[in-house]
């Protein structure tokens, strides 16, 4: 399984990014889409997308999406923000900890899942 994660993207849709999240199961966008036009272009990029809202991300069309989502894929908890002060608990005592956290510009493919 693969995943595509992306994060602050602002605005951009480069080609090569969409060339490989195509070939990935699932996207992760940690937020800060910018507007609805980038929004909606991850969203229907052909595999199931979860994101988050960033510090970026307004209007009607970001009202929809949370500051904080956990999500299970394959079986393990994913937990989602933009803003580390975002996650609504301690994860200290946690015995596994997989947290994407927006704000760090980092685009990446799982694929150890």
């Amino acid at each position: 399984m693969k995943i595509a994660l992306v994060s602050d993207t602002h605005g951009v849709c480069r080609k090569e990014l969409f060339d490989h999240i195509k070939n990935c199961d699932y996207l992760i966008h940690t937020g800060d889409f910018d507007n609805e036009r980038t929004y909606n272009r991850f969203l229907n990029c052909g595999i199931p997308m979860y994101a988050v809202r960033g510090n970026c991300d307004h209007g009607e069309w970001a009202s929809y999406l949370h500051e904080f989502v956990s999500v299970p894929i394959n079986g393990k908890l994913f937990y989602l923000v933009h803003n580390k002060a975002d996650l609504p608990f301690d994860l200290t005592d946690a015995d596994t900890i997989i947290c994407f956290i927006g704000n760090m510009l980092c685009n990446n493919i799982l694929s150890t899942f």
